[in-house]
């Protein structure tokens, strides 16, 4: 049995017998869509930006609080040292009190990077150990107070992170943004 199929038009759905969309249509989605997208790619750059500091900061943040639980478990001399001018910081071992000659040249954590754009402004309670900064643990976890600053532009604005070194060892990190 042959059946023959139709070749009319389904006028379901269609207006008229057109069906789609026209050039206009078309043309003011497009239109919307770039100025979606030209709205939105700054921001992502800059919230990418944003988030390289901010993470460098916390980065920073976790390693100065492993040095003071190192020092404490391996109850040795452990020092935060800051290097201002590669913007570059590490953990190393102290033999006893910590001196110039003391101080090992073996990273106990790898050494780490600031994030680009991210200077050191302000160093306070920074003991000098050779070409470094540090910041000495002792077995019980204590340390000299010590206060430093990193800076960075960020999300249209500069960032500063403030942190902050108590006797007994603990740190805080505070952010705070100043609009230009």
């Amino acid at each position: 049995m042959i059946s023959r199929i139709s070749m009319k038009k389904n006028k379901i759905g269609c207006g008229n017998g057109i069906c789609g969309f026209t050039l206009v249509e078309l043309l003011l989605v497009l239109v919307l869509i770039a100025i979606s997208m030209a709205a939105i790619t700054p921001r992502i750059g800059e919230s990418i930006s944003g988030w390289q500091v901010r993470e460098s900061s916390k980065n920073m943040l976790t390693v100065i609080r492993l040095t003071r639980q190192m020092a404490i478990t391996m109850q040795e001399v452990m020092v935060f040292a800051l290097d201002t001018d590669s913007t570059s910081f590490a953990v190393k071992s102290v033999s006893h009190s910590p001196g110039s000659s003391d101080i090992s040249n073996d990273f106990l954590v790898p050494r780490q990077f600031l994030g680009e754009g991210v200077k050191v402004v302000q160093l306070e309670g920074f003991d000098q150990l050779g070409s470094q900064r540090v910041i000495v643990f002792w077995p019980d976890g204590r340390a000299k107070m010590a206060h430093f600053t990193l800076a960075a532009e960020k999300d249209s604005g500069k960032a500063e992170w403030h942190f902050f070194v108590q006797n007994d060892g603990s740190v805080v990190l505070q952010e705070a943004l100043k609009n230009e």
